[in-house]
């Protein structure tokens, strides 16, 4: 699975996962990092959920693509997994 790829299927899982009601805001959150010495070079994958005038932040991360390997490296929640943000299978 290439990094492009993964990034399509974290889109796919926020699509399904948009929430009917206005309040509710998410976001997909791509983090590209490195080690300055180059040995690693990593780009983090998450998703976000607030609402509007609340403190409510969920975060879901689903691990990272390890750009120097080539490969994905899944976290707590996994992009293979067909589960909305919310634990709903589509």
């Amino acid at each position: 699975m290439t990094r492009e790829q993964v990034i399509e299927r974290l889109t796919k899982i926020y699509e399904a996962s948009k929430p009917a009601a206005d309040s509710f805001k998410m976001r997909i959150v791509v983090k590209d990092w490195k080690t300055p010495d180059g040995k690693k070079n990593r780009t983090y994958l998450a998703i976000e959920q607030t609402r509007t005038n609340s403190t409510h932040y969920t975060k879901k991360e689903y691990g990272y693509y390890d750009n120097i390997a080539n490969e994905y490296v899944p976290g707590k929640h996994n992009v293979n997994d067909n589960f909305t943000f919310s634990g709903e299978r589509f």
